[in-house]
């Protein structure tokens, strides 16, 4: 199958026939689960498997001798695999074959895009994370998945951690170039969750509480932002919940000294800019509920006006 497609930027000469390869291997995919007539066999979609390990295994031979081996690195070629690996991965799961290495990459993707939502969003600790409800559909069944701690992450990424290294040592059909991709983004998920848990222990002691309110407010002020689709004084409840979160977050304000948190020893508070930031989001998202202060309570207005 010669397919026409442009030179890609960061792919080289020696990927572009792997990345039509696995291009036509998508395309086949595709055409197996569109297929609403007849249920796919399990035969087909392990001799697509294979032909995929193949041209990982030609892909890995050829970053090697490039020298671009290290995690971070990624062009077309990764993006369109990764497209592969979910489709691969969602069959066997629809085959029952849950705990078997292919089945674990789109559980490890859906983790790195969960967990790159909530580094963007900033609004997570360490036992509670923002409340996010993350659906997640294909044609050949859908699943609700509702993520909200760190800990299931933690205890997710170590149990596949587990099927990877008995699967080292299993003589059962896995093939070492696709165990090496899955391990690749295991690696990855893993640094990724490292980091969430570093930022939060920046914080000191002293101001982890207040931020653990903020993300709290923050969690209730999105959830009234979806109930009313951002216009809360359309609605006489939301426009309630709103200023009491409102005045909330100006009590919090007001334990600033020049716009700064500090320790009860003086000491300026670690965990600033990440506290300062959450607590600017949340006021944004008052702000607009509320449609620029014009609902302010009262005896806060003066306070608030400064603010803005």
């Amino acid at each position: 199958m010669n397919l026409q497609m442009g030179f890609d930027q960061n792919v080289s000469n020696a990927e572009q026939l792997i990345l039509e390869n696995v291009v036509g291997i998508r395309n086949r995919l595709s055409v197996l689960r569109k297929d609403r007539q007849n249920f796919f066999k399990a035969e087909d979609v392990i001799k697509l498997y294979e032909d995929l390990a193949i041209q990982v295994a030609l892909l890995q031979k050829t970053r090697e001798s490039e020298q671009n081996t290290h995690d971070d690195f990624s062009n077309r070629v990764d993006s369109v695999l990764d497209d592969c690996f979910q489709l691969i991965s969602l069959f066997y799961m629809a085959l029952g074959k849950n705990f078997e290495i292919p089945a674990t990459y789109v559980q490890l993707v859906t983790i790195k895009q969960n967990l790159e939502l909530f580094a963007e969003n900033g609004a997570y600790t360490e036992g509670t994370l923002s409340f996010i409800l993350f659906f997640f559909f294909c044609n050949i069944f859908s699943f609700l998945f509702f993520l909200e701690d760190l800990l299931p992450y933690k205890e997710r990424l170590s149990e596949i951690r587990e099927i990877i290294k008995n699967s080292e040592f299993s003589n059962d059909d896995v093939y070492r170039p696709e165990l090496e991709l899955v391990a690749k983004k295991l690696r990855q998920n893993s640094k990724m969750l490292e980091n969430l848990e570093d930022s939060i222990k920046k914080i000191s002691d002293e101001l982890t509480p207040i931020f653990n309110q903020l993300v709290t407010l923050k969690q209730r002020l999105m959830a009234i932002t979806a109930a009313c689709n951002g216009k809360a004084m359309e609605n006489k409840e939301a426009a309630k919940e709103a200023k009491e979160y409102q005045r909330e977050l100006l009590e919090i304000d007001e334990l600033r000294m020049n716009n700064k948190f500090y320790d009860s020893d003086g000491s300026l508070a670690e965990g600033q800019a990440l506290v300062v930031g959450l607590l600017e989001q949340c006021f944004d998202m008052v702000h607009d509920l509320l449609a620029e202060g014009e609902a302010v309570v009262e005896d806060m207005k003066p306070l608030y006006e400064r603010l803005l």
